[in-house]
């Protein structure tokens, strides 16, 4: 089996790189191969050059370039780039962590669920 992370990104090159540092802190399981495919969804800000210099020791990346505007656009362009039985979706504005693939993939893993999902956290500076 292969895992596939898909994020969907417009315009966000500042969060896109606090959410891409923590992608490369993910613990990816021996078992479980992952690739990252990041979607730029025709973005002017410098996306571009980021995903042009992203590297990562421990996942297969890949950016994928989708012209036509809207997020469920770029999702499915990311789902037909992808290469996973596997595929989890994150925003690029979210810091995932270091343990995510494993507990988002692994009941799916063992045939106990089809489809799960995670909770969120309020980053600090947000709460009010």
């Amino acid at each position: 089996m292969v895992a596939s992370i898909i994020v969907a990104t417009c315009n966000r090159a500042d969060s896109l790189a606090e959410t891409l540092q923590s992608m490369a802190s993910l613990r990816v399981p021996e078992n479980l191969p992952t690739e990252l495919i990041v979607v730029d969804n025709s973005s002017n800000d410098g996306t571009a050059e980021l995903l042009r210099t992203a590297r990562f020791a421990n996942l297969t990346f890949r950016h994928v370039l989708e012209p036509k505007p809207g997020k469920a656009n770029a999702l499915n362009a990311g789902i037909a780039a992808a290469r996973g039985e596997v595929l989890l979706f994150t925003d690029d504005d979210v810091r995932v962590p270091v343990d995510w693939v494993q507990r988002m993939s692994g009941q799916i893993l063992t045939g106990t669920a089809d489809a799960v999902a995670g909770g969120v956290r309020m980053a600090p500076h947000l709460e009010r």
